[in-house]
């Protein structure tokens, strides 16, 4: 059920952004016109077709989608994207005297937060429900169809007789196809189309046949076996599959339509390029001969045939009264042009928007070199200590937990586990139990609640990247996050200051973890509650990480909990006159 629920998210944003690309095809094609071919009209709808069949598409700064990102990161509810914004976000809250630094109301705000999120799952299944019983429907009416024509054809139809054999042969040789083709005569169509992949057959409708003239029947065989020779058949039946697809969504059907047409008129062109161009007037009375003998037209998904809609007969007649052949075979070999704009357009459309995950741009190898360097941080109120790590890596997460709940230090969790640095990580509530969760080694240690929450989460990727954010669990593991603590709100997105509310806290002691560009990540702890060192705003936390050239940041727990931890001792100022207060995780510079 997991895994369907991620398809039906792809299904959903991916059918957004195909509705957008729709219509700039159609701005382009618009200015474009007649300056191209009828194929480049036609092969310009393969990037809608591509756009619909691939599960992903990289994400640059060139996508026509940076415009209207925040739309399609609304339409998904399970988006890795969430900014942490909403008052539903844990807060951090002033700490003095032993008291935790979540706020008191946090079991509250928890239970509200998981009631709105099982709605928002339950109205999410039943949509899933109802899109994947449209898709079965669509999918076995078209099978059916199909296979009672195949029944029909097979019971009704008379093989080709001599005449058309020979008119099958001559337009075979004109067209350059060495494939047998068969035509056979049934009740079972009402107009000329083309069925089979492997072995093509060509059905002609027994009633019309007596009304055709020679040159008619060539017309309309050069048409099927232009469809034949250029693989509109299974084109075909890849745009059902899209269409079964995406059932809801009458953008991509209108899309798919004008598709369609244009895939009749480039079969068109195709066509009356084999022919004498004294024939190419008569190509078009032959279409207007057809629409005027089928009084109803019936077609069956799959099928390919001669015959479009009125609007599209229309479009096609003027595109035949002003074919010339000579220009034709100039421009159905693609210009520069028509070539750049391809080109161009699937940057643009082939491409997701930049991602707004506060993830480093740079990622660390395994064979880089640890190195651990510790600066001193003093400013006029506040002094600390910045830690940077040059292989992430390396960067892991230790926790101390008994029955849950938090009994160990920051040192003793890094003397436990041999690491050479360490400062404290996650937070806990008041009943001393931990926030949101632990992930270590790709392993969920610890839960707050449940795994469909949401919570404030710090970790690393398997590719040493760090995530911030808001995330499920399901969320973190489909990201491939290897270590990963609870707490922690954003100071730092993208290189600048997040718009998130922790102008309650306050001044005082504070941890934070962050990335530069490079890869490198940095622990900073601020000393607080001292003559020397009053602490800081978490403003001033961000300035100073900002200046190191951090480009995503994030708190971690913070007042009587900041320690770092280094070459065997703390190296800041213990806030607690009890000495190092015991916490939850920490996290960890292994060897």
């Amino acid at each position: 059920m997991c895994n369907l629920m991620i398809f039906f998210d792809w299904i959903i944003i991916s059918s957004v952004s195909a509705s957008v690309l729709i219509g700039i095809i159609l701005l382009v094609k618009l200015i474009v016109k007649d300056r191209q071919s009828p194929r480049w009209h036609y092969c310009i709808w393969f990037i809608l077709m591509i756009r619909l069949m691939i599960p992903y598409v990289p994400h640059t700064s060139v996508s026509i989608f940076n415009l209207i990102s925040p739309l399609t990161n609304k339409i998904l509810v399970e988006s890795i994207e969430s900014r942490i914004k909403n008052p539903e976000n844990v807060n951090l809250s002033n700490e003095t005297k032993g008291n935790n630094v979540i706020r008191k109301d946090l079991n509250t705000i928890n239970k509200i937060e998981k009631t709105n999120k099982n709605f928002i799952v339950i109205l999410k299944n039943y949509f899933m429900i109802i899109w994947l019983m449209g898709v079965v429907t669509f999918l076995v009416y078209t099978i059916i169809a199909n296979f009672r024509l195949f029944i029909r054809v097979k019971n009704s139809s008379v093989k080709n007789t001599e005449g058309i054999s020979s008119i099958v042969n001559e337009c075979k040789s004109a067209i350059k196809i060495n494939k047998d083709v068969s035509v056979i005569l049934t009740t079972a169509v009402s107009s000329p189309s083309l069925l089979g992949f492997t072995k093509p057959i060509i059905l002609f409708p027994q009633d019309i046949l007596k009304t055709l003239k020679r040159k008619e029947l060539n017309h309309i065989i050069l048409h099927e076996l232009s469809h034949y020779k250029r693989k509109d058949n299974i084109v075909s039946w890849m745009v059902i599959f899209l269409k079964a697809l995406h059932w809801f969504n009458p953008i991509i059907w209108y899309g798919f339509y004008k598709m369609h047409e244009d895939c009749e008129i480039a079969c068109d062109a195709n066509a009356m390029s084999c022919i004498n161009k004294e024939d190419t007037l008569e190509y078009g009375y032959t279409i207007i001969h057809l629409v005027n003998i089928i009084s109803k037209r019936q077609t069956t998904l799959g099928t390919l045939g001669i015959l479009s809609s009125k609007s599209g007969v229309k479009r096609r007649i003027i595109m035949i009264s002003r074919f010339n052949a000579d220009k034709h075979n100039k421009k159905n070999k693609f210009s520069v042009v028509g070539g750049l704009i391809i080109l161009t357009l699937s940057c643009i459309l082939l491409t997701n928007a930049k991602s707004s995950i506060a993830y480093a741009n740079k990622i660390v190898q395994s064979d880089v070199k640890s190195t651990i360097d510790v600066k001193d941080i003093k400013y006029e109120n506040f002094d600390g200590k910045m830690m940077i790590i040059s292989n992430s890596k390396k960067v892991s997460v230790g926790y101390a937990l008994n029955n849950s709940k938090v009994y160990e230090t920051t040192s003793e969790i890094a003397k436990k586990e041999n690491a050479l640095a360490a400062i404290n990580a996650g937070g806990f509530n008041t009943d001393n139990l931990p926030c949101g969760f632990i992930i270590k080694d790709g392993e969920l240690v610890y839960k707050q609640e449940d795994e469909v929450n949401r919570y404030n989460t710090v970790g690393i990727d398997k590719n040493g990247l760090l995530v911030i954010g808001r995330y499920t669990y399901s969320q973190l593991k489909n990201m491939q996050v290897k270590e990963a603590v609870g707490f922690g709100s954003e100071v730092i997105r993208n290189g600048k200051i997040s718009e998130v509310n922790n102008s309650n806290l306050g001044v005082g002691p504070r941890t934070a973890i962050g990335q530069m560009k490079d890869g490198k990540v940095v622990f900073l702890v601020i000393n607080g509650r001292s003559d020397t060192s009053k602490g800081a705003t978490v403003k001033q936390v961000a300035n100073v990480l900002l200046k190191y050239g951090v480009v995503n940041a994030a708190l971690l727990d913070g007042g009587n909990s900041s320690t770092m931890y280094y070459n065997g001792s703390v190296i800041t100022h213990i806030n607690n006159s009890n000495g190092e207060r015991a916490i939850p995780s920490a996290f960890l510079v292994l060897p």
